[in-house]
């Protein structure tokens, strides 16, 4: 799954392995998908706090 950061010291990029301090967007009818491009869709992961640079 790739990841669209939103909020926090990397806001707006794309990454397949969520920083720590984000997490994913739940919603009412699961995650929050995000279609980016004609063929590329991302779920979007929102800052929460934390060390920006170290992976989960």
């Amino acid at each position: 799954m790739v990841y669209l950061l939103v909020g926090g010291p990397r806001a707006r990029q794309l990454v397949d392995d969520l920083p720590r301090g984000y997490r994913p967007v739940q919603s009412d009818s699961g995650s929050a998908v995000v279609p980016l491009l004609e063929d590329l869709v991302v779920e979007e992961a929102v800052w929460t706090g934390g060390s920006a640079y170290a992976l989960v």
